[in-house]
């Protein structure tokens, strides 16, 4: 099964790279064209760690102009158009934010109001989220590399030999899940409807963002817990935990309690995971996509969808 990466369009590198010997290569989508994405996530494609998808790849350069312009009407609104934090915490979805994006920036100066695009309006807001994620990793990384310095400049002032340098797998990330939640969640959601493969998995690093799913999906429910695992598991673990996961998805609810859980020793040092799966059963992309974004009944029927949709909860 393919391993989708949500609710974000930006991922980490350590993120990236510890999921990778998790899970193989995990898919990203974008919500722009591969050419304006992060400098970091073009070198984790390029090493073969995730694989980037554009559902929506016809209309970039409207989006990269209408972000532009959004940037302008933040800088008028709210004064600061470097972050728009306070545009975030606005909410994008909001009624009166949409009425004033629609009427100063889409329709780009028109007399008529534009037709509804909400698939547009999402891939907007992805892509600010995007730059604001990149951002906040920028942020933690200075701080390790600078945490580290001073480390290493108390060693030298004692007579101590340099620390060893910490691996981009040590620099702790926060969850950006935690930032407009339910909103991530709606927008990514058009992406994942668009473009799902046949047989895939979820997987996140944000508690906040399957905590937040259980609102509107009430049977989704954790099965296992794989209390500090290694990531870089052997082949045949990770062959037996994708068999798990697999069969998963297929068994008939409730009798995924009745699956064989495999059995994985706890790491001694570091590369250590805290993995928890869940099931949302009876649901794929259209019956995710319905619930999220809204376009659907107000809640999850149940009986849409033969296959369950497994979430990996990866806690680094």
């Amino acid at each position: 099964m393919t391993p989708i990466y949500f609710p974000f369009t930006y991922i980490p590198e350590p993120v990236a790279r510890r999921l990778k010997k998790l899970f193989g290569q995990v898919t990203v989508y974008l919500p722009v064209p591969a050419a304006f994405i992060p400098g970091t996530m073009r070198q984790l494609k390029t090493e073969g760690r995730i694989n980037l998808r554009v559902p929506c790849p016809d209309d970039g350069n409207r989006l990269i102009q209408a972000l532009r312009d959004f940037k302008i009407w933040g800088e008028r609104h709210y004064g600061d158009g470097t972050s728009l934090k306070e545009v975030f915490s606005d909410g994008f979805y909001n009624q009166t934010f949409t009425a004033q994006i629609q009427s100063d920036i889409l329709k780009q100066g028109k007399t008529a109001a534009p037709s509804p695009d909400p698939g547009f309006a999402a891939r907007l807001f992805l892509t600010m989220a995007q730059e604001r994620d990149a951002h906040q990793y920028d942020l933690e990384r200075e701080m390790t590399l600078s945490t580290d310095a001073e480390r290493d400049l108390f060693a030298r002032m004692n007579g101590q030999e340099k620390t060893p340098d910490s691996s981009v797998e040590q620099i702790k990330t926060g969850d950006y899940g935690t930032v407009m939640t339910a909103a991530r969640l709606s927008a990514w959601s058009h992406l994942f409807y668009k473009d799902a493969p046949e047989s895939c998995f979820l997987v996140t690093n944000s508690r906040a963002a399957v905590e937040q799913m259980m609102e509107p999906f009430s049977d989704i429910r954790q099965l296992t817990v794989f209390e500090e695992i290694s990531c870089e598991l052997s082949n045949p673990e990770r062959a037996e935990l994708a068999q798990y996961m697999a069969e998963l998805r297929h068994a008939p609810d409730p009798e995924a309690d009745a699956v064989a859980i495999p059995s994985f020793k706890a790491a001694r040092t570091g590369g250590r995971i805290r993995l928890s799966l869940f099931l949302l059963p009876h649901a794929g992309p259209a019956e995710i996509f319905a619930v999220l974004s809204h376009s659907g009944g107000a809640g999850h029927t149940g009986i849409s969808n033969p296959f369950n949709t497994v979430i990996a909860l990866c806690e680094l």
